[in-house]
């Protein structure tokens, strides 16, 4: 029963301890810098450069062969052998 009373002390004191705000939450935030143009002119461009649409699917439909052939292993028309 002491090792349960122990424990339970220590618990509590450490949940207590870790309560407690660091530092003063009162002082207001400094704002943040300002961003040079140029820095900011050539995060404008990354972004527009991730944003842009991709060329080639990455879902290929599927493919049909005409008469007489069939697709392979590597998604080639082929003609039937035999």
């Amino acid at each position: 029963m002491k090792l349960i009373v122990l424990l339970f002390g220590v618990v509590l004191a450490a949940s207590v301890s870790y309560a407690y705000p660091v530092g003063c939450e009162d002082e207001p935030e400094q704002p943040p810098p300002a961003v040079p143009l140029v820095r900011a002119t050539a995060i404008a461009e990354e972004v527009n450069n991730l944003l842009d649409v991709q060329k080639a699917n990455v879902i290929d439909p599927p493919k049909v062969c005409p008469d007489g052939q069939m697709l392979d292993h590597q998604g080639k028309c082929r003609p039937i052998m035999g």
